[in-house]
């Protein structure tokens, strides 16, 4: 996860807002397909809402430093 992170950081802030919304629509894609079919890895749904906390954290800070300067 520290790599993701560091990867993310090096990107632009429009980069990480698209992002942001294809992990939206993938969590909402992923509770859809669990309701319909049941997946073998339940925690799915938790991973991509952990990946989208560090996603929204990041934004956050940019745009923070970004009012900042």
């Amino acid at each position: 996860m520290k790599k993701n992170v560091k990867e993310l950081m090096n990107k632009e802030l429009k980069v990480l807002e698209k992002e942001k919304q294809e992990l939206i629509k993938a969590i909402a894609e992923v509770k859809i397909n669990n309701t319909v079919n049941k997946f073998k890895d339940t925690n799915t749904i938790a991973k991509k809402q952990k990946q989208l906390a560090v996603l929204l954290t990041i934004i956050n800070q940019k745009k923070s430093l970004n009012k900042n300067i």
